[in-house]
């Protein structure tokens, strides 16, 4: 169990690997989140302040000069603003914020709903054929949905935090 109480599932495709290539910190371990962790990051958990838990900006947010599509997660504990064309990269990362981008899906040789729609695989098998993954698109999450395990969905990976 990790610090929420949720099992890692044991039948998880990329569980956690000691370092990534190039990394010689063996002391984390890298690995991606459960069904159960994304549902308990979108719909479960309550923040601090009573803030909301994410924004969603799948419309778009200028940062930088540049334009992104996707969810900003904040941390438990945050009590700062809504992530905004005012900020920086480096005041997100340093508010712990993390940003899913809208990347869509691959399929075959092609990315289809990319700046639309969000797909990222969680470590959580169903059955010998699927996984459950979480989908968000303008401002709906859905953090417990099943695909088949070919599906060509981001994988974002995570270590817990010391």
């Amino acid at each position: 169990t990790n610090k929420y109480g949720l099992s890692v599932d044991s039948k998880s495709d990329w569980g956690g690997i000691e370092s990534l290539p190039g990394n010689s910190n063996t002391t984390k371990v890298w690995r991606t989140l459960s069904k159960d962790e994304w549902v308990y990051l979108f719909n479960t958990r309550t923040m601090t302040n009573g803030k909301t838990r994410y924004s969603d900006h799948t419309n778009g947010i200028r940062i930088e000069g540049q334009n992104y599509m996707g969810v900003f997660l904040y941390p438990d504990d945050y009590n700062g603003d809504v992530v905004s064309s005012t900020m920086t990269w480096e005041q997100i990362k340093a508010a712990g914020i993390v940003f899913l981008l809208a990347a869509g899906f691959r399929s075959d040789s092609s990315i289809s709903l990319a700046g639309e729609f969000g797909y990222y695989w969680s470590s959580s098998a169903s059955g010998s054929d699927n996984a459950y993954y979480v989908r968000f698109y303008f401002n709906h999450v859905e953090p417990d949905n099943i695909g088949n395990r070919y599906g060509g969905f981001s994988v974002r990976l995570i270590t817990e935090c010391k």
